[in-house]
């Protein structure tokens, strides 16, 4: 751990700078809910997180672009390794009739010993998939 010095109280910095916003049109309006499910029976809370990011024309080139985020977090109570996590991507990036999506898919749970992780990508070009690929992991929880 770093302890504060002297010349801590020196230091300041500037605003953050950013890149002006492009311009746009608006296709598709975001919309992001949050909701939590609660199974009284099974002990099991579910909290659904769903993002969708809208659609937009970037002016004057005309690239559209869009994303979706869907997550969900389950856990059974009283049992912390019933804890899981889905997370769902898709961005999707065209122009006219040239179109391409990615899809991801992400989950993790953990058992007394290692954290399981799985992922999956989906590159489409149009509606054709054109790669796959999924991958599998277990990292050992080193006793924590």
């Amino acid at each position: 751990m770093r302890l504060p010095t002297a010349e801590d109280d020196l230091v300041t910095f500037l605003p953050p700078e950013t890149a002006p916003l492009l311009v746009h049109e608006m296709l598709r309006p975001e919309n992001r809910q949050r909701t939590v499910e609660q199974d009284l029976v099974s002990r099991t809370t579910r909290l659904i997180d769903h993002a969708d990011n809208g659609a937009r024309r970037l002016l004057p080139d005309g690239i559209e672009f869009e994303s979706v985020d869907h997550d969900t977090y389950t856990i059974v109570e009283g049992d912390p390794l019933s804890a899981h996590v889905r997370c769902e991507r898709r961005l999707e990036i065209g122009r006219g009739a040239w179109r391409v999506r990615i899809e991801t898919r992400s989950e993790m749970h953990a058992d007394a010993v290692d954290f399981h992780l799985t992922n999956t990508l989906i590159a489409y070009e149009g509606e054709t998939a054109v790669f796959t690929r999924t991958w599998v992991k277990s990292i050992p929880r080193d006793g924590q």
